[in-house]
């Protein structure tokens, strides 16, 4: 044997497989963490104090009559934080399901609340849910929990119509999710190969939906470098961004691992109305930048805004970003709840002081790319 053949059938192998183990073994530490101490601290220290806001500037439960959770599946990690509004209003679609990022491997509904409750002062009811994470559940597992979770809303809750949002990973499941729903020859070729109970479920309709700096396809995101940040950064960036999508494709390549949006855009002949929004200081920005393109040259009703900031800029208390949010996650929080609320009206968002959008229609400081 060759030296170069060596290094590529044993060292090389070798290599990644410690390398793996090594980024489990800090993935399950990280998400420990967050599944006990700062769950707690969420739960009985942010959200209480009066003292903390949200990202609209607002005290984190203004509005929020109660909290309580309920278990939507018998899977690991199959429960949904229910978040009550103190005064539905009726100008607000009932229900809006939130699904969290945290790259398919960390984080939880609980350690995110304080991103949602913001919706509950203009009237939505939040159903923020929790689903199985990779490496222990790779793809299709997380979306199949996603979408058993719309279903028991459909079918425990008589909810016949919602609003959908999701962040960073949660976009993407959010999005393939609905992708399913609203194309059923595409809903069942997924089924006959991952689940085929999910071919016999009924799901509510999707009214409207933000993605907000979504993981939404596998290429674009890998050779493109934000003007704005260092190339380490950016760098660093990307390898962060491989190690998730590597500990969450399929092993086995369930459903050809099609495990993002932009996989599956040529199956899909019908998409709910869609706000994209993305950092600039993100690369994966160039992933919401390609979906919402391909979408649109299509003539799907889809819309983008960026904003000058990193990826999970909506994501952080806002206290703990130096006043940044109120540039960023500020003006994202009421552009979102401007486009959700027209979720249950014909046609497109119009507003003092919107621009066009590349589809024509118009959303405040909408973006055309």
């Amino acid at each position: 044997f060759s030296h170069e053949m060596v290094l590529k059938t044993v060292v090389q192998p070798q290599l990644m497989r410690v390398f793996f183990a090594l980024t489990t073994t800090i993935v399950r530490l990280v998400r420990w963490q967050m599944d006990t101490f700062w769950s707690w601290y969420q739960e009985k220290k942010w959200l209480p104090n009066a003292a903390n806001y949200s990202q609209d500037g607002r005290p984190v439960l203004e509005g929020v009559k109660c909290i309580s959770l309920e278990q939507y599946g018998t899977q690991e990690r199959e429960f949904c934080h229910i978040l009550a509004p103190t005064l539905p209003k009726k100008d607000a679609p009932t229900v809006l399901v939130y699904v969290h990022g945290g790259g398919f491997v960390v984080a939880n509904s609980t350690v995110l609340l304080h991103s949602v409750t913001l919706f509950c002062r203009h009237g939505f009811t939040v159903y923020s849910i929790d689903y199985p994470h990779a490496p222990e559940h790779r793809f299709p597992s997380p979306l199949i929990s996603v979408l058993r979770a719309l279903n028991w809303l459909r079918v425990e809750k008589k909810i016949t119509s919602i609003a959908l949002f999701g962040d960073s990973a949660g976009a993407n499941l959010a999005s393939m999710a609905s992708a399913m729903i609203t194309n059923p020859d595409l809903l069942a070729s997924f089924a006959a190969e991952c689940c085929p109970d999910l071919a016999r479920m009924d799901f509510p309709c999707i009214t409207s939906q933000v993605m907000l700096y979504g993981f939404m396809d596998q290429q674009s995101w890998e050779e493109y470098h934000p003007p704005k940040i260092s190339a380490a950064e950016g760098a660093i960036a990307r390898m962060g961004m491989r190690t998730c999508l590597a500990l969450f494709q399929s092993v086995t390549g369930a459903f050809k691992n099609k495990a993002m949006l932009g996989d599956i855009l040529d199956d899909v002949t019908v998409f709910p109305r869609t706000l994209f929004i993305a950092g600039s200081r993100d690369p994966l920005v160039a992933s919401s930048r390609a979906v919402h393109r391909n979408l649109g040259d299509r003539g799907f009703d889809v819309h983008i805004q960026e904003y000058d900031a990193r990826h999970g800029f909506f994501g952080f208390p806002p206290s703990w970003t130096f006043g940044a949010w109120k540039l960023s996650a500020y003006p994202a929080a009421e552009l979102m709840v401007a486009f959700l609320k027209q979720g249950l009206l014909p046609g497109c968002v119009k507003a003092e002081g919107a621009t066009p959008c590349c589809n024509g229609c118009t959303v405040p400081d909408l973006v055309t790319l």
